[in-house]
């Protein structure tokens, strides 16, 4: 399978019929976009950069409590332990993977990065599909 985009998405009809070639938008060919899919393509990733982006910083406890209260599990319920463990051990790297948070393991504290613009409006647009509260 190529890399190269098939001429459905890389090119448009003009008015006689014939197709021209639209302009790339995208310098990397989409790599960057798909980077930020495969970063947000997860409901408590989402929920994460939500948080931080109302906190700004905030430690592991408390998004773990966020997480909690938004899928309506109860704090003593054991459920809120494997959200911890999901959120240390899979969800807060791959965003620090991404660049989008820094994630300090000595004291699980998390920070938001600068998010690109288009990050941005993704979450804005998923909170609001999906009903998102950023508090």
């Amino acid at each position: 399978m190529s890399d190269a985009p098939s001429e459905e998405f890389s090119s448009g009809l003009n008015r006689g019929g014939g197709h021209q070639r639209r302009p790339q938008i995208v310098e990397d060919g989409g790599a960057e976009i798909d980077r930020f899919f495969d970063a947000l393509g997860d409901t408590r990733r989402r929920l994460v950069l939500l948080h931080l982006n109302h906190h700004d910083n905030d430690d592991l406890e408390h998004i773990v409590e966020s997480i909690a209260k938004y899928e309506g599990v109860e704090p003593s319920d054991e459920e809120v332990g494997r959200i911890r463990v999901d959120l240390y051990h899979r969800q807060l790297p791959k965003l620090a993977d991404h660049g989008l948070i820094s994630f300090d393991t000595r004291t699980n504290e998390i920070c938001l990065e600068p998010v690109p613009e288009a990050v941005e409006r993704i979450l804005d647009l998923t909170r609001d599909l999906e009903g998102l509260d950023d508090r």
